[in-house]
């Protein structure tokens, strides 16, 4: 089974309930970066970006706002 492409990572973090603004915060990337490698304009995230986003995606963790903490 071929690992997922960065662009469906994105989408499944989406689905989990992250939004392209809390992604960015977490991984470091502003959310027009994040939009940019999810349609296809941008291959791939660098650095230790590229780390933070696999990490949020492998581990399955939900952003605050799921979870129900209050800000």
């Amino acid at each position: 089974m071929n690992a997922p492409n960065w662009s469906t990572r994105i989408t499944d973090l989406e689905e989990r309930g992250w939004s392209l603004v809390e992604l960015g915060r977490e991984v470091r990337l502003s959310p027009q970066a994040l939009s940019d490698i999810k349609r296809g304009a941008t291959s791939e995230p660098r650095g230790m970006a590229a780390v933070r986003l696999y990490k949020l995606h492998t581990t399955g963790r939900k952003p605050a706002s799921v979870k129900g903490a209050v800000s």
